[in-house]
């Protein structure tokens, strides 16, 4: 599966980029919203967006605000160090997949995008 991971703090996003490859996927890394909002625009598109919420230059929330201006749907799941309930429901209401909290469930997060595999357009459809 090609992935978008958008994370600012440098370790955790090598660290999860690194078991996701382990795990066969193709991943694109973004250290901040900007270079995230780029990527989309000058890469063929991921079929999932894992994105930070707190980020520097464009954060998680400016991210998901342009994409929807843009009508690009992409199954996106947050990744946030803040579980706060109000967050949760923005993010929801905004059409994310999953809000999923810091520290990662690794296990959990495969889950999600075991359940999102579905959604990729099959290439081998006529």
């Amino acid at each position: 599966m090609r992935l978008l991971l958008a994370e600012d703090n440098a370790l955790n996003r090598d660290m999860l980029a690194r078991r996701l490859r382990r795990r066969g996927h193709e991943v694109l890394e973004a250290a901040d919203g900007a270079l995230a909002l780029e990527l989309l625009r000058t890469q063929p598109p991921p079929e999932v967006l894992l994105l930070d919420l707190d980020m520097p230059q464009v954060d998680g929330w400016g991210v998901l605000q342009i994409l929807r201006e843009q009508g690009l749907i992409i199954p996106t799941l947050i990744l946030s160090a803040h579980s706060l309930k109000d967050d949760r429901r923005r993010a929801l209401e905004l059409g994310v997949s999953a809000y999923l909290s810091k520290p990662l469930d690794f296990e959990e997060l495969l889950r999600y995008l075991e359940e999102l595999r579905p959604l990729r357009p099959d290439s081998s459809a006529v």
